[in-house]
């Protein structure tokens, strides 16, 4: 009975083991099945680390040199062409010039330090309200063309060729007035003083006006505002021609102002707005840049209101002389530093023999020069100057009627070529960027062309 039990329990026990080990068996056989497909993983995610280490070798071969005659100037260097699929718009820039009006706050002679607040430009207001115009220039299309082929000629200077013809049609090689260096006198100087102007205003040379000093001659010492406050000039020995410039409206624009001051030839003479807030301050900087300063008086044109507060500075050809040269203190009172005037504006006024007399006269007094800037010009005006021994002069030419720098270049030569080696031919503009621009370009090369600049005071008439 015993050994039945026995025999029985050790079967069940062997029937119940068997299956364990044949799924044990069938489990090891799946995880050594997946040991290469894990390994096959691992590298196509992680890769072949032996990729980032170097092995070979690379060689380069050293350029040939160019020949010891090569010139990077004329060499022939096939470059693609970047305008072959591109159209350039031509742009057309119409300026518009800011004919300015006067406005004087009217109650700024009553200012103890005769400071002149409220004054200002008010230039034209656009159709959009802008208290500038806006100036965006319209863009044409141009018609399409094939590119055109530049080349630039080593053998003559500053000429280049476009479809193998020259930009001006073949008239002339050169630049515009280029053709000025031909005569070029030997032993030629452009200047002979450098350096800033003494600082004004100089002592003994000014009066008391109601309204402050005004400029006054010292006779004791043979001195005039004119003779102290102009910029030296000595022509130089050689032969050469003579121009003299003037950029006016200046004070009104700080930005255009720093530029004349800082970066036109300090020959060109500078005209500052009597109106202007900081006038005395502006007058220092642009002397201490050797720059010579005049000073704008606003005068009667013929479409002028009396009505409006800001008339009563104008000077006038209805009033009394009384009024006029009470309103010419007041003016010449805002600053010093200044060897002459200008008008600005004035048309009527300056037509009007009995009206300028008693202002011609008393500038004469004062020791200052006048320059007419051609506006209006009268046939008494010069008899009337001359009938006092005033010292005087007038403008030749507006050189930015039309404000672009190619034009405005086109002025300055057609000037350089009237002038003479007697008296400088005297050029007048006002301050727009392009002013600027154009003169400095033009200036360049002067002394190359015998042309010395000499400042607006070096051709007043001497009486």
């Amino acid at each position: 009975m015993t050994t039945r039990q026995f025999v029985s329990t050790s079967s069940r026990s062997a029937s119940q083991a068997g299956p364990s080990l044949k799924l044990n068996a069938l489990l090891c056989a799946a995880v050594l099945a997946l040991v290469p497909t894990l390994i096959y993983g691992v590298y196509k995610v992680k890769g072949n680390m032996t990729d980032a280490q170097s092995r070979g070798e690379l060689a380069l071969n050293a350029p040939e040199a160019p020949p010891a005659d090569f010139n990077l100037l004329t060499a022939q260097i096939d470059l693609p062409d970047l305008l072959d699929t591109e159209d350039v718009a031509e742009i057309a820039v119409t300026p518009t010039p800011l004919n300015a009006s006067l406005n004087i706050d009217a109650g700024a002679n009553e200012d103890p330090n005769n400071s002149l607040a409220g004054a200002q430009i008010i230039p034209p207001v656009s159709e959009q309200g802008n208290a500038f115009p806006d100036i965006d220039p319209p863009i044409s299309e141009p018609a399409t063309r094939p590119a055109p082929q530049v080349q630039i000629q080593s053998v003559v200077p500053n000429q280049i060729l476009i479809d193998g013809k020259p930009i001006n049609g073949g008239a002339e090689p050169m630049r515009v007035g280029d053709q000025l260096k031909q005569s070029v006198p030997s032993g030629f100087k452009p200047s002979t003083f450098s350096g800033p102007l003494v600082r004004a205003p100089i002592s003994g040379l000014s009066r008391p006006s109601p309204f402050g000093l005004v400029p006054a001659p010292n006779a004791a010492r043979g001195q005039s505002p004119l003779l102290a406050y102009k910029r030296p000039f000595t022509a130089p020995a050689a032969k050469y021609k003579q121009v003299s410039l003037i950029v006016g409206g200046l004070g009104v624009n700080r930005a255009l102002t720093l530029r004349a001051i800082n970066e036109l030839p300090p020959d060109v003479t500078l005209s500052f707005a009597a109106h202007t807030n900081g006038l005395q301050g502006w007058i220092d900087q642009a002397r201490s840049k050797g720059h010579e300063v005049l000073l704008e008086l606003p005068m009667e044109p013929y479409n002028f209101d009396p009505r409006p507060a800001s008339a009563q500075y104008v000077l006038r050809s209805d009033v009394p002389p009384a009024v006029n040269i009470r309103n010419l203190d007041y003016l010449l009172s805002r600053a010093q530093g200044y060897f002459g005037v200008t008008n600005y504006l004035g048309e009527k006024f300056l037509q009007t023999p009995t009206a300028n007399s008693s202002i011609l006269a008393q500038l004469k007094d004062s020791g200052l020069g006048f320059i007419h800037d051609g506006t209006g010009a009268s046939i008494t005006l010069n008899a009337t100057a001359d009938s006092h021994n005033l010292s005087w002069t007038q403008n030749r030419a507006v050189i930015d009627n039309n404000p672009e720098v190619s034009k405005i270049r086109d002025v300055l030569t057609t000037l350089e070529l009237g002038a003479n080696d007697k008296t400088p031919v005297l050029g007048m503009g006002f301050s727009y960027p392009q002013t600027i621009d154009a003169i400095i370009a033009w200036y360049e090369d002067s002394a190359e062309r015998g042309m010395v600049l000499a400042p607006a005071s070096a051709g007043l008439n001497q009486p």
